[in-house]
């Protein structure tokens, strides 16, 4: 393999493996951007729904409706179907109270004990090739084992990531052949009077010393 070819080569690969990293980083540092926007916003609009869902439960409009400290079912679906709190679902240790949505959360005992869903916590779920966002918050103003859950479908920001990332590969790869392909041309024109001078030393090694370098 000619020199010129070695230096292709390893521009090539060095670039390859530039690209590579620098697309997995790019890629990774905007998904968790965009990630970390969506949680701010669901939080924000799930803390609105949540205080909501207490000052309704503690206000006196509804007293007459209460029984047995806990909101009728009707009241409950009523609110839950209302735009504020869209995609959001509620259970306590019985199982579901009310859920609007399309998907189901089991209670879990264990909650209280790890602290976890206390208030506002949050974490990332993948559920048949999707990507959902479920928060919640115990609400020890109602029950004391009373949760306010929020489902938000990200699907979306993975998918739009992954095509970033595939496009920014695709324009990559193509920088890279074209940064190859004048590698090796400006390496064959750089290297071209060496090999030619490599060429006569070893002529005049030979014993030919009417050999001329042109």
């Amino acid at each position: 393999m000619k020199l010129w070819q070695k230096i292709m080569l390893s521009v090539t690969g060095i670039l390859l493996f530039c690209g590579l990293i620098s697309g997995w980083l790019v890629g990774a540092h905007l998904r968790e951007r965009q990630l970390s926007r969506a949680v701010r916003i669901e939080r924000s609009n799930f803390q609105t729904a949540e205080e909501m869902l207490i000052r309704l439960y503690q206000t006196e409009l509804y007293s007459d409706m209460l029984k047995e400290e806990a909101i009728s079912q009707t009241v409950l679906d009523s609110l839950l179907h209302q735009e504020m709190f869209g995609g959001c679902l509620l259970l306590d240790e019985n199982g579901i109270v009310s859920n609007p949505t399309e998907y189901e959360i089991a209670y879990d005992s264990s909650w209280a004990e790890k602290g976890r869903f206390e208030r506002d916590d949050y974490q990332i779920e993948e559920l048949d090739g999707e990507y959902l966002l479920v928060m919640g918050s115990r609400l020890p103003e109602i029950g004391k084992t009373v949760y306010l859950f929020s489902i938000r479908d990200l699907t979306d920001i993975y998918e739009d990531v992954g095509a970033f990332m595939r496009q920014f590969l695709l324009i990559w790869i193509s920088v890279m052949i074209a940064a190859s392909v004048l590698t090796a041309a400006a390496a064959r024109l750089v290297l071209s009077p060496l090999g030619k001078l490599e060429k006569a030393a070893r002529a005049v090694s030979g014993g030919d010393y009417s050999h001329r370098v042109e």
